[in-house]
């Protein structure tokens, strides 16, 4: 029986630091992997010189049928990090591959419940160089609204049994997922992340400020409209608190509006009661035509000051 030659020193790195598995799963050889696998199911847990493991690499290139033939052979290559802290589910986020983050799902959760049963259950997903989560490295990626959302539902299930997962978490420099959406001008994943529901409690007052104050210039309009608009349907709490940096200024305009229209109602039902009932001939003739043109006078500039203060709102 010919023997495939790829299949000699399979424990052994080769071009690039790769094992012959990594170099069969690159192109998607089905076949030769299997053969691999049959020879060593350990052999998915080698690692390149970047720390992919082959589950790595599948989950990067979107070979769906090559993840579920590795978690097959070797469902703890699920938990394993590369050099940048990140697992194949990270990469499968990262790159928008959705129908992998579906099977990877449960194979990683089920493992870190286990991991839970022997260690201090850590924030999900962790980063250990700089605390950000799986939600952080798909928003610097700019993944896709699909894998965001995929993410967010799925974190937002597991967080049932599981009060301790944190879907808008911080990094270890106090940046949340929200924050660092602002920042990086993605005007989309903002609205929906302070629009769905799993984040609402979330969200504090501390960081829905950062959030505001991390707008970029060129976005700023943008994303200060989608936030008021945020703030305006549901959420008291981040309307009083925001009000006082973005909308105190109109809320001022519009009371000095109210007033002066009282004021102008007022002097004019003066003006008109002294016009339908003069105090004397005399103050009719002279004093009484002096004062009616003074009121009117003020009615007119209390007008124009209401029209200038009507075009800065």
């Amino acid at each position: 029986m010919f023997k495939d030659s790829r299949l000699d020193n399979l424990d052994e790195s080769s071009t690039g630091f790769r094992t012959p598995l990594h170099i069969a799963v690159i192109p998607g050889d089905k076949r030769l992997a299997r053969d691999i696998l049959s020879l060593g199911p350990d052999l998915a847990l080698k690692e390149d010189r970047r720390g992919w493991t082959t589950l790595h690499l599948a989950s990067a290139r979107a070979s769906l049928k090559m993840v579920k033939l590795l978690l097959n052979a070797e469902p703890n290559a699920c938990m394993v990090k590369d050099k940048d802290e990140r697992r194949p589910l990270h990469l499968a986020a990262m790159n928008n591959r959705i129908n992998i983050m579906e099977v990877s799902w449960h194979s990683f959760f089920s493992f870190y419940y286990i991991l839970c049963l022997f260690q201090k259950k850590k924030n999900i997903m962790e980063n250990n160089q700089n605390g950000e989560t799986i939600l952080h490295f798909c928003v610097r990626s700019k993944c896709s609204m699909e894998a965001l959302e995929l993410l967010v539902d799925k974190l937002a299930l597991e967080r049932i049994s599981d009060p301790d997962i944190i879907i808008n978490s911080k990094d270890y420099n106090g940046k949340t997922v929200l924050q660092l959406a602002a920042e990086m001008g993605n005007t989309e994943m903002v609205q929906y992340l302070l629009e769905s529901s799993n984040l609402k409690l979330e969200i504090t007052d501390a960081d829905f400020d950062k959030a505001l104050d991390a707008l970029t210039p060129e976005n700023k309009i943008d994303l200060e409209t989608r936030f008021l608009k945020y703030i305006g349907h549901d959420n008291k709490k981040h309307k009083s608190n925001t009000s006082s940096k973005n909308g105190d200024k109109h809320e001022r305009l519009k009371e000095t509006v109210n007033a002066l229209m009282v004021v102008a109602t007022l002097i004019a039902g003066i003006a008109f009661q002294a016009a339908m009932n003069p105090p004397g001939c005399v103050c009719v003739c002279v004093f009484g035509k002096t004062i009616l043109k003074l009121i009117l006078v003020l009615i007119l500039l209390l007008l124009l000051i209401i029209l200038i203060i009507c075009l800065t709102l």
